[in-house]
């Protein structure tokens, strides 16, 4: 065990220092865009005293605005603290990218008795896509523009309600605790932001693939530890709804065809910047597709269908692989499909489908390294 907290330990350094090494020339940097109308002109949250002021200006996002608050309270308009929080978050949602990293590829701590270096060294596979997803440029709008705390903060939670039900496995009495934290997890990362309205989904697969282990029968026995969420999941809607009289986006820029054929090629584009990070834009010029029957629409839709029906082949016989492909698509449902929102494009979208494709980057090293020993015959 102790050896574990030294594994853990140095790991967590790792992500601590180079995430501070790339985000450390951030912390001056000043409000742009919605940043003046949600914290410099908004004096509902410049009084912390008066809470009701504070959560009523966005009822859907109260905790947002509760630390925007905060800030405000201690520093005022030195954004310097404004970054710092949003730093934090973000080392904390790498944090737990490695821990549930550890939990998809089985590397555990299985050799107690094996030194530091070898752990560390057997462990690389799901620490790379935590040290990944903490520096890669895709993350910078997310992180460094200050309103989108909203991302990042409903990440952390959504990342920690995974966290907390891939333990109910191992806590046998403690189940019941361990989701119902997962449970207050995913409360607490809707009302940072919708997108938090793929966990049910995102868990159900998870539990699909790797604990019921592809067996229906044995999915249906275990239906007790998504029941909840699925209520809460209504009930978040419910909610939406006697807010802005729609579950959906309140204004509706484009026709549901033109946005979802647009958000094909969007997709594309997300991928392309998460393996080629170059022309990045906090406001992309985006251009409409109108009709599917075009270069680009069409392209994009047989390369997704094509990716997509690997995942759905392969999600016995690939699982993490299968599980991370499936990650990245269904965390962008919200974003990018049928719920047509202001602009076509925003990098900060991808913050948490990003984690599969870094999943998918550890599964590559972890692979490479097993065949180049395979190949030259190399030890550990």
């Amino acid at each position: 065990m102790k050896q574990y907290r030294k594994i853990t330990l140095i790991s967590s350094g790792f992500i601590v220092l180079l995430t501070l090494l790339v985000y450390a020339n951030s912390f001056t940097a000043s409000f742009h865009f919605d940043d003046y109308y949600t914290i410099v002109e908004n004096d509902r949250i410049k009084n912390i005293h008066d809470l009701r002021s504070v959560l009523a200006f966005n009822p859907s996002r109260p905790i947002v605005f509760l630390t925007l608050a905060l800030n405000y309270h201690i520093g005022r308009q030195n954004t310097v603290g404004y970054h710092i929080v949003n730093v934090l978050f973000h080392m904390a949602a790498a944090m737990l990218v490695y821990a549930i990293a550890l939990r998809l590829f089985g590397l555990a701590m299985r050799k107690p008795k094996a030194s530091i270096v070898q752990s560390l060294q057997a462990q690389w596979p799901a620490l790379f896509p935590a040290l990944v997803f903490a520096v890669h440029p895709m993350q910078t709008e997310a992180v460094t523009y200050i309103i989108q705390r909203a991302t990042v903060m409903c990440a952390f939670f959504y990342l920690l309600a995974i966290y907390l039900f891939m333990r109910a496995e191992k806590g046998r009495q403690k189940t019941p605790l361990w989701i119902a934290g997962s449970c207050v997890s995913f409360i607490f990362s809707y009302l940072c932001k919708e997108e938090a309205a793929t966990l049910p989904a995102i868990l159900l697969i998870y539990d699909y693939i790797f604990v019921s282990r592809g067996n229906l029968t044995r999915l249906r026995a275990r239906a007790g530890h998504h029941i909840a969420f699925w209520i809460l999941l209504v009930f978040s809607f419910a909610y939406r709804y006697s807010l802005y009289g729609t579950m959906v986006n309140p204004v509706k820029p484009y026709t549901i065809a033109t946005y979802l054929i647009t958000e094909l090629t969007v997709i594309l584009k997300y991928i392309q910047l998460l393996f080629f990070p170059v022309n990045q834009n906090v406001d992309h010029d985006y251009p409409t597709f109108v009709t599917l029957l075009s270069f680009w629409p069409l392209i994009s839709l047989a390369f997704h269908a094509c990716v997509i029906a690997y995942a759905i082949w392969k999600i016995r016989s690939d699982k993490v692989l299968s599980f991370a492909i499936l990650w990245f698509y269904i965390t962008l449902t919200p974003t990018s499909s049928i719920v047509p929102l202001q602009d076509f494009m925003a990098e900060h979208r991808a913050y948490l489908p990003s984690i599969g494709f870094c999943i998918v980057l550890g599964i590559a090293l972890q692979r490479a390294g097993q065949a180049i020993q395979k190949k030259w015959r190399f030890g550990r």
